[in-house]
């Protein structure tokens, strides 16, 4: 969205909920943003800090989800939010 406005595809949505739950299970944002340094740039440039990093309980697999949210490379990401929703339901324990 930042790159190119009139590309954006659905994947930026997944990216969008990954950064959700990574934010709602650590309180932390996806990227670490050292002072003076653009919140942009981080996310153009650096790698996200993994959640288990922040957050050691978090299981590996639910890691993984976020993480293939939140790829660089749009087409790393779940194809579609059915996709990312089927993929957390495996994750999930049931409710």
């Amino acid at each position: 969205q930042i790159t190119d406005p009139f590309q954006v595809q659905p994947t930026a949505d997944i990216y969008s909920v990954g950064a959700t739950l990574y934010r709602l299970l650590s309180g932390t944002f996806p990227h670490e943003v050292p002072s003076g340094r653009s919140p942009v740039l981080a996310v153009l440039k650096d790698p996200i800090v993994p959640i288990r990093q922040r957050l050691p309980e978090v299981q590996e697999a639910l890691e993984a989800l976020i993480e293939k949210a939140l790829s660089f490379e749009p087409s790393a990401r779940f194809a579609s939010a059915g996709a990312m929703r089927r993929a957390l339901l495996e994750v999930l324990p049931p409710a």
